[in-house]
């Protein structure tokens, strides 16, 4: 029983976890974005951040 209130526990608080990997994921994006107009990276690095930003939003999407 105590396995089962630590995974409905778990379960309901994944959606604030997810929340904060999103809001890491923007912050990724806009340090991407900053090191590349100072010309300190190249453009992949931008997509990458946005892709996983994309997939993180995804991610949170899906969650019940």
């Amino acid at each position: 029983m105590n396995y089962w209130k630590a995974y409905v526990n778990l379960f309901s608080m994944t959606p604030c976890f997810l929340q904060k990997s999103v809001d890491a994921a923007k912050r990724s994006v806009d340090l991407a974005l900053m090191q590349y107009r100072g010309g300190s990276t190249d453009y992949a690095t931008v997509i990458i951040a946005q892709q996983a930003l994309l997939n993180e939003q995804g991610r949170l999407a899906i969650t019940p």
